[in-house]
């Protein structure tokens, strides 16, 4: 079973979204390569940004690294396009940029940058 999102939902700053590319190109010796459609089911893509307090932005970072083994194993989150729970993958680390400091770590602000791969199902 895999593990869940617990974390911030949508909406997000700054949504992306990209259907990957569902077609094969064999090459030819001579000419354009030959392409047809892909018949198996394929990944979609987003990405999205988030300013996030200093707990969560931890919590997220933890999540990666430990509960999914850096990031090797997939996790269910509802999918942003049509809100059903889906199986995903980071296609990245989790990344953060430091927006406000502060004396203590804990009130630090971070916008973090998060890329999702969503699995066929």
């Amino acid at each position: 079973m895999a593990a869940v999102w617990t974390f911030h939902q949508y909406p997000a700053e700054g949504l992306q979204y990209q259907p990957l590319d569902n077609t094969l190109r064999t090459p030819n010796d001579v000419g354009d390569p030959f392409t047809r459609p892909r018949t198996s089911k394929t990944c979609k893509l987003i990405g999205y940004g988030r300013v996030v307090g200093g707990a969560d932005f931890q919590a997220v970072m933890n999540f990666d690294e430990l509960t999914l083994l850096q990031g090797s194993l997939p996790f269910e989150r509802p999918d942003p396009l049509d809100g059903v729970s889906r199986l995903m993958k980071f296609e990245a680390k989790p990344a953060g940029q430091l927006v406000r400091p502060g004396s203590n770590p804990f009130y630090y602000l971070w916008m973090v940058s998060i890329a999702l791969r969503v699995l066929p199902a």
